[in-house]
């Protein structure tokens, strides 16, 4: 059904850590602190887009356009 609509999502939840990478300018670690913060809440672009295609809700050519790791969707 192409006519849905499903939203993928990164969420960032304030953290110590997280606060000292942006205010280092260190956003290369970004996606490192996201996932060691899985547990709290925090996801990764990707990881949302990966759910979305494994729950068959999304295709792998959809998933790959909007993914920022392409290598993960081929």
């Amino acid at each position: 059904d192409k006519t849905r609509r499903y939203a993928a999502y990164e969420i960032l939840i304030r953290t110590q850590g997280l606060g000292n990478i942006i205010q280092s300018g260190e956003i290369n670690k970004l996606a490192s602190e996201i996932q060691m913060n899985r547990a709290a809440g925090m996801i990764l672009m990707d990881d949302s887009l990966m759910e979305l295609l494994k729950a068959g809700k999304i295709s792998k050519e959809g998933a790959f356009s909007k993914a920022i790791e392409k290598t993960r969707f081929i």
